[in-house]
């Protein structure tokens, strides 16, 4: 990490690399051994990400990885759209290899594993899309709206689909 790194006292070093595990700013805080009751955690998470220079090595640390917010963006978004276990029967049913798939066009970075048993079961697991909704609608600012229509997996894609005319 940079010299801006360095000069972070203990914890924050601590909360910075929490947070750029798993961009969680009360959990970074609570890892980073900043103490206190849940409210003052978030609290302490939020004002350490306030910090212009906290901030500012998370921010080249996210560059230097190829992290951008647009990049985050079209990457949750290719799971939340994309096909679903149907596009992959070919794979289960043995009748094509994953390179196959993929070359055909269905995005295979929708799936977390593909196995094959000795028998030659194929089972394969994908992405949870309805997190990745979930976390598009907090990266577009919808997250007031779909608090009201919880559980409305439609409702939330309609609120995804107006914000993105409405920026048109």
């Amino acid at each position: 990490m940079s010299s801006a790194f360095e000069n972070l006292t203990a914890k924050q070093k601590a909360f910075v690399i929490a947070y750029l595990q798993h961009f969680n700013a009360y959990r970074a805080a609570k890892e980073a051994g900043y103490r206190g009751n849940d409210k003052t955690l978030r609290v302490v998470g939020s004002e350490n990400l306030a910090k212009p220079y906290i901030r500012r090595v998370i921010d080249n640390a996210m560059k230097d990885a190829g992290l951008t917010e647009e990049r985050v963006r079209r990457e949750i978004s290719a799971i939340a759209f994309a096909g679903d276990m149907a596009d992959f029967e070919p794979w289960l049913r043995g009748e094509s290899t994953l390179r196959e798939l993929r070359n055909s066009g269905v995005d295979t970075r929708l799936l977390t594993t593909a196995s094959e048993t000795e028998s030659g079961n194929r089972s394969i697991r994908i992405q949870d899309r309805l997190k990745a909704l979930e976390l598009l609608v907090k990266l577009l600012g919808l997250g007031e709206e779909v608090r009201r229509i919880k559980g409305d997996t439609n409702a939330v894609l309609r609120l995804v689909f107006e914000k993105d005319d409405a920026s048109e």
